[in-house]
Order: structure tokens, then sequence, then C-alpha cells
């Protein structure tokens, strides 16, 4: 298999994944988009994780498709049927699944260094490095979905892709941020950052009718889309850099609530730009400080903008003496989304204003670069397979044939069984590419076997390993039940 350079995306042919659990769903996507959490790993900026990337790994973690197979245990769920895959993997059992509390799930993620970085593990996560568990992510023409029937919606049919694939994070994320802020009937919030979470946050505060929403970023044109759609102030930083002032100038009082979608890597000033580049800190707390600086006395201060590791000059002594909660926390996508489903049936939310690009699957190279360098105003991306196509019509009829493209080899046909995939191909890290899980645990006692057909293209694909890797011993991913023991101890 080619590999890539750090920060590089390469499409390429990997076999098509099975269902190697009971519980497990094999889903053929028809539309994927670009996450601003996937350029931390795009961009190696989060280095737990980044050092927790293989040569190989699938990003992604936003998508939607229709179901291929089911394991035996699947219930909700049966081939044929529409659904959105949830960016989190829960149990749907555990102690902080029955609260809702998915992203915390104590389950699903065996990784030992998150539990030494955070004192625990929260919910594995789809393409987001082996820290939160190393699973295959949805930039990929079939996913295999863990526990089926808690990590997969059905969707209306009257719901778009476009509409749906929203509901595997932005959507769920922005109303968590409100719901984590108490936004209600006549609340005043100032949002900092007009990425995709930054505005699907601002246009979730109207729609639960928030009475004055503000929202800070320096790119006019997201700040132009911040009024348009949710009706909302603007303050660009670089004309009124002291935004504390501005703010209040527009609230004398301070917003009830203030919501920091912006995160770890965007320091402003020259002082934690240094300390960022000294190693002095991981992330920034500049926002923050502007946020408890901001907000009025007794309000709630929300991080729902990614941070992963420590900050300098945090400012305690304001947060405590002006009485300042302050909430965050990843998302929990299996809570909000079928509420939020309902708000789109019903004409309430329509998100896919959100969508700046339109691009075919097989441009998610230029798509990475477009997001990443933010050219012609890109906000968000949406990526339609060739399946997703056919479905749509694009394409005079679909084919019952797994796709064969030379991702690696021009001229080249792809091997029977394969699909194409993007993955993050990251030759700094890793000199050898990670095992497929459909290669793992195959004849385990509960598991469901794979067809006849499926056995004999395993049996080929193996025949047909480079010699290096023959005989290579496989490392073994701990089984669902392995990975609920080790978060007892």
């Amino acid at each position: 298999m080619r590999a890539g350079t750090a920060q590089s995306i390469k499409l390429v042919e990997k076999a098509v994944p099975l269902v190697t659990e009971p519980s497990d769903a094999i889903v053929r996507t028809t539309s994927v988009t670009i996450c601003g959490s996937d350029l931390h790993i795009y961009l190696k900026e989060v280095p737990a994780a980044t050092g927790q990337i293989r040569q190989g790994d699938i990003l992604g973690h936003e998508a939607v498709g229709v179901v291929e197979e089911v394991g035996p245990q699947v219930t909700k769920f049966k081939k044929g049927d529409r659904v959105a895959i949830s960016a989190v993997i829960a149990c749907g059992q555990c102690e902080f699944c029955e609260r809702e509390q998915f992203s915390l799930c104590d389950r699903t993620n065996p990784s030992s260094l998150m539990h030494s970085l955070y004192g625990d593990r929260t919910a594995a996560l789809f393409g987001y490095s082996h820290l939160t568990g190393g699973y295959p992510g949805t930039h990929a023409e079939y996913v295999r979905v863990p526990l089926a029937d808690v990590n997969l919606l059905k969707l209306d049919d009257q719901i778009r892709d476009e509409q749906a694939v929203l509901l595997s994070d932005v959507c769920c994320t922005a109303w968590h941020a409100n719901e984590l802020g108490e936004v209600k009937e006549g609340s005043t919030v100032a949002i900092w950052g007009a990425g995709p979470v930054g505005l699907m946050t601002a246009y979730m505060a109207r729609v639960r009718g928030a009475a004055r929403i503000i929202v800070i970023d320096h790119h006019k044109h997201r700040l132009e889309l911040a009024c348009r759609h949710a009706h909302a102030d603007t303050i660009n930083f670089e004309e009124e850099p002291d935004v504390p002032k501005a703010v209040r100038r527009l609230l004398p009082n301070g917003p009830d609530v203030c919501i920091d979608c912006a995160g770890f890597r965007f320091p402003k000033g020259y002082l934690h730009k240094l300390m960022r580049g000294l190693k002095l800190e991981t992330d920034s707390a500049e926002i923050v400080n502007e946020m408890i600086h901001t907000c009025k006395k007794g309000g709630v201060c929300v991080l729902i903008g990614d941070y992963f590791g420590f900050a300098n000059n945090f400012p305690i002594g304001p947060c405590m003496e002006k009485s300042i909660r302050i909430h965050g926390g990843q998302v929990f996508v299996q809570k909000y989304w079928k509420h939020i489903q309902e708000l789109m049936l019903a004409g309430k939310v329509d998100p896919t204003w959100l969508f700046s690009n339109r691009m075919n699957f097989e441009e998610i190279e230029e798509a990475f670069k477009c997001f990443t360098h933010d050219r012609e105003g890109c906000i968000k991306v949406l990526l339609t397979t060739p399946f997703g196509r056919a479905r749509e019509g694009q394409q005079s009829a679909v084919s019952s044939v797994q796709p064969e493209r030379a991702a690696i080899k021009e001229g080249s046909a792809a091997p029977p069984g394969s699909c194409s995939v993007s993955e993050a191909l990251m030759t700094s890290l890793a000199k050898q590419t990670r095992p497929e899980l459909h290669e793992q645990g195959q004849g385990q006692e509960g598991q469901a076997q794979p067809s006849r057909e499926k056995h004999q293209m395993l049996k080929e694909r193996e025949k047909e390993r480079e010699p290096h890797e023959q005989g290579q011993q496989q490392p073994q991913r701990p089984s669902y039940a392995q990975a609920a023991q080790r978060g007892s101890r």
C-alpha cells in the first residue's frame, strides 16, 4: 500500500469490513463530512492522539448510509434501512449510558493511555486514533458499526442525506452546548468561534428562543452567516480586539451564557503563542479568560470546543468571585438525535445551509486541503460516495457489485471485495499497516461468522500479502466484555 507523508490523506483500496461481533452492523455510506476535529489529527495538533495514529488508520466520524448486513443480536435494524452513524460509540448499558451521558461510556474504549492522562476512559470515537479506541472511521464506503442498536439512528424517508449527516455530530454538539448552558427562551448568549460548530450553536440557540445572540470571530464571511441564519450580532475581534468591552457594549451586564466553540488551538496573543510554541502549555486559555471576564455574574461558561491538556493563566479568581459555573464535555449524540430529527420533520430545523462545498467522495484529499486552508470561504464539506450518487439518480443504474477502482496503482484493478476508503497515512508514526478488524477474532465463540464467500475472499487476500507481512503476529483488540471488565477495575 502507498504511504504518504505526515498531514496527508490518501484514498486507497481496503477490504470491506465484516460483522465480527454479533451486535455489529455494516453500513454502506452515501454521504460523509469532514469535521474540525479531524483536522486535529490531520495537522498533528494533539500529541496524545497523534502518537496513537497508525499508518493506515481511517479518519472520520460523520456519515449516513444504508445497512448492508447485521449481526444476530441486532434487533432494531435490518438490511436496507437508511441510518445515521453516531460519532460516539456507546454501550447503552453502563452507569453513564443509563444517565444518557453517552460520551462518558465506560465500556467501549480500552485505551490505557486515556486512563493515565485523565484518570478515566471516556467513550470510544470513530476515526480518532487509538486514544479513543482505534475504531476505523467513517471516511470509507463501508463502516463497521459496533453495538449497532445503540449507535445507529433510523432515518425518516423525508430526511435528506445532507440533513441527516449532521445528526452524527454537529447538530447534536450544537444542541449539547445549549443544553450545558441551559439556554432557553429569553436567554442572552455569546459564542466564541464561527466555525461549523459555532455557527450551528448560534442557530440552535435561536431555535431554543434566545433573545440575543452575539458571535465573535474574525472571518467576515462566517460572521455574515451567523447574522443571516442565527440573526446574531457579530464582533470581529481584529477590528475590536477588546472582546469583553465589545460584548458589554451590547449587553452592559454581560451575557447569561458564554460558549467557547473554538477550543485549544487558537491563541490570539503573543504570550500564549509563545507558551504553546515552547510546550509550556498544550492548550490556550485565552478564550476562557475572555468568557469569564465577559460573562454576567452568576452566569455559565460552556467549553464545547475541544481541550485536551493543560493551560496557563487560568482566571480562577474572577471565576470564583463572580460565581461563574463552567461546564463542558463531548456530545451525548444518542440523547439528542431523535429530537433533532423530529425538529427537522416539523420544519423547525434545516441545517443544510452549513454546507459551503459539495464534492465527490473521491475528491477527499482536495476536500481536506480546502477545509484546512479555508479556501473560497469553505465552512463545511459534504462528500457523496458513488453509491450515494447512484441512489440520488446521478448515475444510470446502481451497480450490485463492489466498486473496483485503482486507488493505489494507476491502471490496476482493485482486488475482489475491496472498497475505497480515506486513510490518514502518517509515515513518520508507523511503518507497517495495521491489521483489519475483520481479520481478527474469526471463529471465536459468540461472534457472528462471515459467509463462505467472505471466508474465501479473506483467504485469497492472505495469499496476496507482501512477504514481510507473512507470519507477522497480529494484535487482538479486546472484546467489549474485556473492555467492560477493564473499565470496572
